[in-house]
């Protein structure tokens, strides 16, 4: 065992996400999608996490991309780990994650307006994305 810390040896999170959405949805376009980023970027992402591992985990085809038997064992390790890091990190929860973003108008960029005075609730502004590299913010 060398000396090298644990987390230097863990392949990037980007990677390890952009392969499992990748191996999951079965191309680098549908991953990018759901990761909004392009394709380009999932392609490096993944490119990355097989120099690092030295193996080919994709067997890309004109049509699209399959795993490799090296893929599908590695799949299985990612999986694992995910859901270890997710329960893990939201003990209670039972595996569900929630991410909201709320600011206040006018800082949210949009069309907010303050609550009038025949209103007393506020409008929540939240962020989502929309595709590759586009957000968005809704208000309600």
């Amino acid at each position: 065992m060398t000396d090298t810390p644990l987390f230097r040896r863990v392949p990037p999170m980007h990677a390890l996400a952009a392969f499992e959405a990748a191996a999951r949805l079965g191309g680098f376009a549908p991953a990018a999608e759901e990761l909004c980023v392009t394709p380009s970027a999932v392609s490096h992402r993944i490119r990355q996490l097989e120099q690092q591992l030295d193996a080919q985990l994709f067997e890309r085809l004109p049509t699209g991309v399959k795993l490799t038997t090296a893929g599908r064992l590695y799949l299985a390790r990612v999986r694992e780990a995910f859901v270890s890091l997710a329960q893990s990190a939201h003990p209670t929860r039972g595996g569900r994650t929630r991410l909201r973003v709320s600011v206040p108008p006018p800082g949210c960029g949009c069309r907010c307006r303050p609550p009038s005075p025949a209103s007393s609730s506020c409008r929540v502004c939240r962020l989502s994305c929309v595709s590759a590299r586009r957000w968005t913010w809704k208000c309600t």
